[in-house]
C-alpha cells in the first residue's frame, strides 16, 4: 500500500492493552475458534498453524488472533475490488519493468480504481493494486504521461514481496505483523476481540498511521527510487511516458539519386524520437576523424561526398583487372529527444573501389607449333607397288605374201 500525499490525522482505532485485558481476550479467542476453523481442517489459514499443548491460553489466542488478522484481509480486499474492472499494464510497461522485478510476475500484474479506500492512497493485494485516482489509472492504460512514476513502482515492489514471500496468507500475514509492531512501538495494541468485518473497516486508517515505520513500505520506497533512477536513463520520455530504450542497429550507405553524394543512414528502434546525430569520418590515410558540417545532416541521414585521393588509394590485382580502393571509417552518435536518456554510438568501414585497368582475358585456345619439314633425300626410297598392267598381246605370224 502506498499513500499519495496524505495527511495523517486519521484517529486510531487501537487500546491500550492490561494484563486483565489480555487475559480475557484470550479467552474470548479461544472461544470464537471454532466458528474461524473449518471442519475439515486444523487450520482456515495454514500461516497461523502452532502446535499449541492443551490448555495453552496464549497460544490459541494468537492462532485466533492470526486467523482474524487474514479474514479481515480478506474481507477488505473483497470490498476494495468489488466491480473494479481490472486492467494489464501496457506492453511497454511490461517490457521495462519484468527485468527490474525478476520475482514479480508483471505479465499477471492488474491494476484498476477503486475509492473504498483513503484519499489518494494505492493497495496492493498482491498481484493487484487498486488505485484511488481514476486519471492516473486512465493515463497507466494509456501509457500516457505518467505524473508519478514512485507511485506505480512502489506498488509492483509490493507485487514482488508477494511473489517471494510466499504468496497471499503470507504476504497478508507479512503486513498485519509489521502494522502491529510498529503500533507496539508507539504502545497501542489492535482490538482483536472484534469480528473481523469490524476490524477491516480499520484496516485502511490503522495502516495510514504507521506506513512509514513498516519495513515492507520502506523496502518498497527504496526499491521504487533506485527503479525510477535506471528508467530515467533508458526509459522515460521528455513527457515522462515510458519509452522502449534505443536500440541502434547498422548504418546503412545508399547513392544520392543523380550525383556523386552517398547517403549515410543510422537504422534505429524505439527510443524517444525526433533523434540528432552527429558524423564523424575518418578518409583513407588520415590517422583521425573528422566531424561532418551539421548542413549536411538530416535527422538519422548524412549526405556525404567520399574523397578519392589517387595516392590514398590501395591497388589491387585481380587476374582480370588492376582496382584502386578507399577505405573510410565511419562513426555516429544518436542523441534522443530527452537528453537524460542515453545516447548511442554505430560505427562501420565502408570501402569504395574503381576500375584502373582491364587485362585481356585468355582465350583459352592452345596453338600447336608447326614441325619443319624435312629436305628432300637423295636415297631412293622403296618403291611401292602400282597398279598393275595388263600384259599386251603376243604378235602373230607376219601374213605370206604371195
Amino acid at each position: 500500500m502506498k499513500p499519495m500525499n496524505v495527511r495523517k490525522d486519521i484517529s486510531l482505532t487501537a487500546r491500550r492493552g492490561s494484563p486483565r485485558s489480555r487475559i480475557l481476550l484470550a479467552v474470548l479467542i479461544a472461544g470464537a475458534i471454532g466458528w474461524l476453523m473449518p471442519a475439515t481442517t486444523a487450520f482456515a489459514f495454514q500461516v497461523c498453524a502452532r502446535n499449541c499443548g492443551l490448555g495453552d491460553a496464549a497460544c490459541l489466542a494468537a492462532i485466533a488472533a492470526c486467523e482474524t488478522k487474514i479474514h479481515s484481509y480478506n474481507l477488505y480486499m473483497e470490498q476494495m475490488g468489488a466491480g473494479v474492472p481490472r486492467h494489464q499494464l501496457p506492453a511497454v510497461y511490461r517490457d521495462i519493468l519484468r527485468s527490474r522485478y525478476p520475482l514479480a510476475d508483471i505479465n499477471a500484474y492488474r491494476f484498476g480504481f477503486s475509492d473504498r479506500q483513503p484519499q489518494n492512497n494505492a493497495t496492493t493485494d498482491c498481484l493487484t493494486t487498486y488505485f484511488n485516482r481514476s486519471d492516473y489509472v486512465d493515463s497507466l492504460r494509456a501509457a500516457g504521461a505518467n505524473p508519478n512514476w514512485p507511485w506505480l513502482l512502489h506498488e509492483v515492489t509490493h507485487v514482488e514481496q508477494c511473489g517471494s514471500g510466499g504468496g497471499r496468507e503470507a504476504y497478508a500475514k507479512r503486513w498485519w505483523d509489521e502494522l502491529e509492531a510498529a503500533l507496539a512501538a508507539q504502545g497501542r495494541t489492535v482490538d482483536f476481540t472484534q469480528s473481523p468485518q469490524q476490524l477491516a473497516n480499520q484496516m485502511g486508517a490503522l495502516f495510514l498511521q504507521v506506513h512509514d515505520a513498516m519495513p515492507m513500505e520502506r523496502a518498497a520506497d527504496a526499491k521504487a527510487g533506485t527503479v525510477q533512477a535506471d528508467l530515467e536513463r533508458c526509459c522515460i520520455d521528455r513527457d515522462g511516458k515510458p519509452v522502449l530504450p534505443l536500440k541502434a542497429i547498422s548504418i546503412e550507405d545508399r547513392l544520392d539519386a543523380g550525383s556523386s553524394r552517398h547517403i549515410l543512414s543510422a537504422k534505429v528502434e524505439s527510443g524517444d524520437p525526433p533523434f540528432t546525430t552527429r558524423w564523424r569520418i575518418r578518409n583513407p590515410g588520415e590517422p583521425n576523424y573528422t566531424e561532418q558540417p551539421q548542413n549536411l545532416i538530416h535527422g538519422l541521414e548524412l549526405l556525404w561526398t567520399p574523397k578519392k585521393d589517387p595516392g590514398k588509394a590501395e591497388v589491387v590485382e585481380t587476374g582480370i583487372e588492376t582496382r584502386r580502393l578507399w577505405r573510410y571509417g565511419i562513426e555516429v552518435e544518436i542523441t534522443q529527444q530527452n537528453p537524460a536518456l542515453g545516447k548511442n554510438k554505430l560505427s562501420r568501414t565502408i570501402v569504395l573501389s574503381e576500375r584502373q585497368t582491364i587485362k585481356k582475358p585468355a582465350t583459352g585456345v592452345q596453338t600447336v607449333p608447326k614441325l619443319p619439314t624435312a629436305p628432300p633425300s637423295s636415297v631412293p626410297g622403296p618403291t611401292l607397288p602400282g597398279p598393275v598392267k595388263p600384259p599386251m598381246p603376243a604378235p602373230g605370224p607376219l601374213p605370206s605374201r604371195p
